[in-house]
């Protein structure tokens, strides 16, 4: 499997279309045990964008109808090998992690289906996926965080808002 690394490293590889394989089987498991609390079930992140360099881990939104009922989802998405990781979402997020700390492999956010958070990660994948100069500028300040933060996930993430904020406020 090309998926994988530890959960504090930044490490970026070549795009791999076995990601997109691997999100379709998932996504078919994760549609069994959600069933119609789901409205969508959406590849995200820079794994889900052909050609751009990737941290190995397999970003997957969830869009739930209601957050309401969304407690209810922990075990059974527990029984798929999700870990639910309560301090590292927000109040109207649930997030989960797979494989173990040394090995994570998938990211899963559940969230409410057409909230602003759940367009934001479908338009920023969508306009980088469509804009090849878009793609090559991310990617090229992904490399540069990468250099400058390998063991330092979360300032690695936080230099990459600017850039993610600018593409989501373009026309």
């Amino acid at each position: 499997m090309s998926l994988g690394m530890r959960r504090t490293d930044v490490r970026l590889s070549e795009y791999d279309s076995e990601w997109e394989q691997i999100f379709q089987a998932e996504r078919a498991r994760l549609a069994v045990v959600l069933g119609e609390r789901a409205a969508a079930i959406e590849h995200i992140g820079s794994t889900s964008v052909p050609g751009l360099k990737a941290k190995p881990i397999l970003d997957i939104a969830v869009g739930l109808w209601t957050m309401e009922d969304a407690a209810s989802l922990v075990r059974p998405l527990e029984e798929l090998g999700y870990v639910y990781r309560p301090k590292s979402g927000t109040p109207e997020r649930l997030f989960f992690a797979k494989g173990p700390e040394e090995c994570r492999t998938h990211y899963l956010h559940c969230e409410v289906y057409g909230s602003a958070s759940w367009r934001g990660q479908i338009l920023f994948r969508d306009r980088l996926i469509q804009n090849p100069q878009l793609r090559q500028a991310y990617q090229a300040l992904k490399e540069q965080l990468a250099a400058q933060y390998p063991d330092d996930r979360q300032r690695y993430t936080q230099g990459k808002e600017s850039f993610v904020q600018q593409v989501l406020s373009a026309p």
